[in-house]
């Protein structure tokens, strides 16, 4: 079986070397690293990531103020 992750950290390092783009790819790889305990094939695994991170880019502001606001409940 192919080896996801390992290929998008690698393509990552060679297209993304700045920092505010590293930072972005670790959200990627963050949420590439939990999808797959949900769906077995890679290719759903990809889309999945892919549109959950375009997702968290999307509605980033509105992300946060929930986190802060759970954090004073």
């Amino acid at each position: 079986m192919f080896d996801f992750l390992v290929l998008f950290r690698a393509i990552l390092k060679c297209i993304f070397p700045l920092q505010i783009q590293y930072e972005s790819s670790k959200k990627f790889l963050a949420i590439a690293q939990a999808v797959p305990e949900f769906v077995d094939d890679d290719i759903d695994v990809y889309w999945i990531t892919k549109k959950l991170y375009h997702l968290t880019e999307k509605y980033e502001e509105f992300i946060q103020v929930m986190v802060n606001a759970y954090r004073f409940l």
